[in-house]
């Protein structure tokens, strides 16, 4: 890699580059106590993954951690931890940059594990096909991240958000049959009727929107 590698980190419900830096932020330069600007430049709380790549070769660190030192190279940074501490890492190389990679899928596999389940018998009834989704999108750069029961008794809600910084229409599909759909706001009051399961997705959007199954 070179001296000026692209690096881009996990946030909640999206992505930062490390060049993009809030402004005012940072050390105050009155506290002595404190660690110069530069210094602290070097240092980012990330969410489940990290990539750094350049132009044909990259590499994403996925990790149950979030505080990394991305000068480069990478490291990670335990200030202070109350009890026993097990980190997990996931170290996946790729071609070309993080969005191609899915970089953000593999920090979502590494913290939120599959537990599979069989039934291995032949004589209970089988109600579901051999291979079937619970729920999904029908495009790779949105990601589920909340689907629970609503308060209205025939209705789920599901929260979504754009990965990529992309704009994107995407379709929902569930194991039962989605009779209606509604937009709503975060607080899971409807907003408008959508009068299919194809939703427009904005670049970086977060997205709640409520099922009526049966």
């Amino acid at each position: 890699l070179t001296n000026k590698p692209n690096i881009v980190y996990g946030v909640p419900y999206g992505f930062n580059n490390l060049e993009n830096v809030a402004p005012r932020s940072g050390p105050s330069p009155e506290d002595i106590w404190q660690t110069d600007r530069e210094t602290w430049k070097k240092y980012r709380e990330i969410q489940q993954w990290i990539d750094i790549s350049e132009k044909g070769f990259g590499v994403t660190v996925a990790t149950n951690l979030v505080g990394v030192r991305v000068n480069p190279p990478i490291a990670v940074c335990l200030v202070r931890w109350p009890q026993s501490c097990t980190a997990s890492f996931s170290i996946r190389p790729h071609e070309f940059g993080w969005k191609e990679a899915k970089a953000y899928r593999l920090g979502w596999e590494l913290n939120n594990p599959l537990l599979a389940v069989t039934v291995n018998d032949t004589y209970t009834e089988k109600r579901l096909p051999p291979e079937m989704s619970f729920c999904h999108t029908s495009t790779d750069n949105i990601v589920i991240t909340v689907l629970k029961k609503s308060k209205e008794k025939n209705c789920v809600v599901l929260r979504f958000y754009e990965a990529e910084g992309k704009s994107t229409k995407t379709n929902i599909s569930f194991f039962r049959k989605i009779r209606s759909v509604f937009e709503t706001d975060l607080l899971e009051e409807e907003t408008k009727s959508l009068d299919d399961t194809a939703i427009q997705v904005n670049a970086q959007e977060i997205k709640t929107v409520k099922l009526q199954i049966y």
